[in-house]
């Protein structure tokens, strides 16, 4: 989480600088950049989850487990699930970096006595629900896919959402355990957020980062 926290950080950083040249719309530029960001990021996280369930499951090496996937499967199959992560982390990042201070800043604007740390609260959570509700079956899909390399039982993006939906019963049963991840997602954005908060004004006195 943390090194995948930092990539987003830093390509969100980028994006947003490079939408400064084409607009000066604030919140398109929060948005836009954070989006870009999170799909940036999506590449090397896709790959590195990969790797973390294969070891899970067959045992290695963190450098081992990558090659034997190569051997026994091919270098595409390093990037499989890859449009399912890379959706979930455009919309991930957009919620953490955008949509919460977003959210935090329209509260306090409309009601100056909330207090600061409320304010976040209720933007952290509310971008944790957006973002689970669309990322949910995403991170299940991408899951399955890369879990199965070979292809036993989950071909591809399509075949694995049908199958998902046929064995849970329909397209609810995606997003279950959907309450968990909203909880762990709220508290990952309040905290990260608050951080970002308290460090940027001293790190980056002359601009913020998000």
């Amino acid at each position: 989480l943390g090194s995948t926290t930092s990539i987003q950080f830093g390509f969100a950083g980028f994006f947003q600088k490079s939408l400064r040249r084409i607009t000066p719309n604030d919140n398109f530029i929060k948005a836009g950049g954070s989006f870009l960001g999170g799909l940036a990021s999506g590449v090397p996280c896709s790959v590195w989850e990969l790797t973390m369930i294969n070891q899970q499951r067959f045992g290695g090496s963190l450098l081992g487990t990558p090659i034997r996937i190569v051997q026994n499967h091919g270098m595409l199959n390093l990037f499989r699930g890859i449009t399912m992560t890379l959706g979930r982390e455009a919309c991930f990042t957009l919620a953490m970096l955008a949509l919460t201070p977003m959210i935090q800043q329209a509260l306090v604007k409309k009601f100056p006595q909330l207090p600061s740390s409320t304010a976040l609260a209720a933007g952290a959570l509310s971008g944790a629900i957006f973002s689970a509700t669309i990322t949910h079956p995403m991170d299940t899909i991408k899951t399955c896919l890369q879990g199965d390399l070979a292809g036993h039982k989950y071909r591809n993006t399509i075949q694995t959402y049908s199958r998902l939906c046929s064995d849970a019963g329909g397209f609810t049963g995606l997003f279950k355990g959907l309450e968990w991840r909203i909880g762990l997602i709220a508290t990952t954005f309040f905290l990260v957020n608050d951080i970002k908060d308290r460090l940027a004004p001293r790190l980056f006195p002359e601009e913020s980062i998000c």
